[in-house]
């Protein structure tokens, strides 16, 4: 017979002048102290936010798994109790899906999604509010039966704190001083609420907790489990975009189209780069009078990038990486540049997560003549493979100097991707066509960017091109710049 058991036997005589049994006796007696200690430290890590080591993802689901254990011993005691246990369950689940949807690169746009507001607020801000109350209303049926005079105030407290910190989130008034003052007045709550759980253990209020047939701890290994097997599915199934990777047909050369490559080709533009191009690419540089362009390397992706340019009798065969810019002076009045920025990993090459090219435009009295266009490239095995990208946008954006004092208008281009694995030089490109708007205008220049991962991505996921709209290099991702300014030469008059 176990001690629990043998003390569960002793009658009122035995126990005259024994010694008090041991603490985890009475716990076990009395599980009122520990379901309600799990309740309130639950809470109080629910409800705080610590956006540090990712402890703000953290911290919410331990709470939850402690409040969900609390309140499955206490379901039996009231219909207020019952309740809380079926919200602190719903609540948790929201958060599970939330955490799972977090290691995906679609988070965003799901979150943004009315539906998922919708049940998002519900299964969130709802259900913990609805909890709260509950929690209220079951102590005060607690106090009723253990017959105090003097009800407490903390629940009520705790109810409104929780619904004045969501009119601060709301309305975003969350300066440093109104959130110390919040976590002190919580502190103070919880503080308040550990009291009269003790006063009513004091009491003598007996508790019988409710039957289960899956222990505590193997409950919250289940449910642990359950959050991280959704976290890794959608780390590895949904970090990277879906691309339509699809054999290159191979169809004779027209005449047009070999004529327009071997003029491109004397003018002095790039082969590597020309045999890449599409042929409505190669016919749209049809009749070029000049050809301008740039070619930089750049070695060790997973460091910080080592950037080398092209020079006559300069050898870059260990370069990871190959930019190429290419700028053609069309015929015509106004003029027009066709322009293309070209890509090309040589050997090793990160085929993970996502990549992005991004271009900056700055006109200088031109302007952009039709959206970006381009194609991706790889050859696997004998065959050779392309893709379009997954997005490819332009816009025009204000941009300003470092100090603000001064401001620039660019047409800005994205084009997001991603590589596939156990392929040979994957490459690809964007072109545009620009023409001159204002006489004597000084030649456009581009900042041209590709972001590349070199790691997987932290959680929760980014992806390359929401790094690139927040100019934020210190994590997974890093850029490689290359500012071209156009400066072709005008054919004689």
């Amino acid at each position: 017979m176990s001690e629990f058991d043998r003390t569960g036997t002793l009658s009122l005589d035995d126990l005259i002048g024994q010694e008090p049994p041991p603490e985890h006796i009475v716990q076990a007696v009395t599980p009122w102290r520990r379901a309600m200690q799990r309740i309130l430290i639950g809470l109080a890590l629910a409800t705080v936010t610590i956006e540090i080591y990712n402890l703000n993802h953290i911290l919410p689901v331990v709470g939850l798994l402690l409040v969900l254990a609390g309140f499955r011993a206490l379901r039996r005691e009231n219909g207020f109790f019952r309740a809380c246990y079926l919200l602190s369950a719903v609540r948790f689940g929201t958060l599970a899906v939330e955490k799972s949807l977090l290691a995906t690169i679609y988070w965003q746009d799901i979150f943004a999604l009315p539906l998922y507001k919708i049940c998002a607020v519900t299964g969130g801000t709802i259900a913990l509010f609805a909890l709260l109350f509950c929690f209220m209303a079951g102590l005060r049926m607690v106090e009723k039966k253990a017959e105090r005079k003097k009800y407490s105030h903390g629940p009520a407290a705790l109810l409104v704190w929780y619904a004045v910190l969501c009119v601060l989130a709301l309305n975003q008034y969350f300066i440093w001083i109104v959130l110390i003052l919040m976590l002190t007045v919580s502190a103070f709550i919880l503080y308040d609420l550990y009291r009269l759980s003790k006063a009513l253990d004091e009491t003598g209020y007996a508790l019988h907790a409710a039957p289960v047939r899956l222990p505590d701890w193997a409950l919250m290994s289940v449910l642990i489990a359950i959050v991280l097997s959704g976290v890794v599915c959608g780390s590895l199934f949904f970090s990277r975009y879906p691309m339509e990777w699809t054999p290159v047909q191979e169809t004779a050369e027209t005449a047009e189209v070999a004529e327009t490559k071997a003029e491109l080709l004397a003018l002095g533009f790039p082969p590597e780069v020309l045999n890449d191009l599409t042929d409505e690419d190669i016919l749209s540089c049809k009749g070029a009078q000049c050809v301008v362009s740039s070619v930089s390397g750049y070695s060790d992706y997973r460091a910080i990038p080592k950037e080398y340019v092209h020079a006559p009798g300069y050898d870059c065969a260990n370069c990871d990486l190959h930019l190429t810019d290419v700028d053609v002076m069309l015929p015509g009045d106004p003029a027009q540049l066709h322009i293309f920025h070209h890509f090309v990993w040589k050997d090793t090459y990160p085929d993970y997560s996502t990549h992005c090219l991004s271009i900056q435009l700055y006109p200088h009295g031109w302007q952009a003549a039709g959206a970006p266009s381009g194609r991706l490239l790889c050859n696997r095995d004998d065959a050779l493979l392309t893709a379009p990208y997954v997005s490819s946008t332009a816009e025009e954006r204000t941009h300003s100097t470092f100090f603000g004092f001064s401001t620039s208008t660019a047409t800005d281009a994205l084009a997001p991707f991603s590589l596939p694995k156990g392929v040979r030089q994957p490459r690809g490109y964007l072109t545009y066509s620009v023409q001159e708007v204002t006489s004597n205008a000084d030649f456009p220049e581009s900042l041209y960017q590709y972001i590349y991962p070199t790691g997987y991505a932290p959680y929760p996921v980014h992806t390359a091109q929401e790094y690139c709209a927040l100019s934020f290099w210190d994590g997974p991702f890093r850029p490689v710049f290359d500012i071209f300014q156009f400066d072709p030469c005008y054919p004689p008059e």
